[in-house]
């Protein structure tokens, strides 16, 4: 999973879930951990890539916080 910050630098993380919307719980809970990652608003979107079989989904935060 990966989104562009305010500043347009890409953050990526892996991380396991069983749905998209796990996923992107995920995702956030993990970017609220790096300190040097300025807070993401609700319309910030995150590129959600699942494996197996591959597919990938863009959502907004809002979209997942409504999960």
């Amino acid at each position: 999973m990966s989104f562009v910050d305010v500043r347009g630098i890409r953050h990526e993380a892996e991380v396991e879930a069983e749905s998209l919307y796990e996923g992107g719980g995920a995702e956030r809970a993990a970017i609220s951990k790096r300190p040097w990652i300025e807070p993401v608003g609700h319309a910030t979107v995150l590129d959600l890539e699942i494996r197996e079989p591959s597919t990938k989904h863009v959502i907004t935060l809002q979209q997942n916080a409504g999960w």
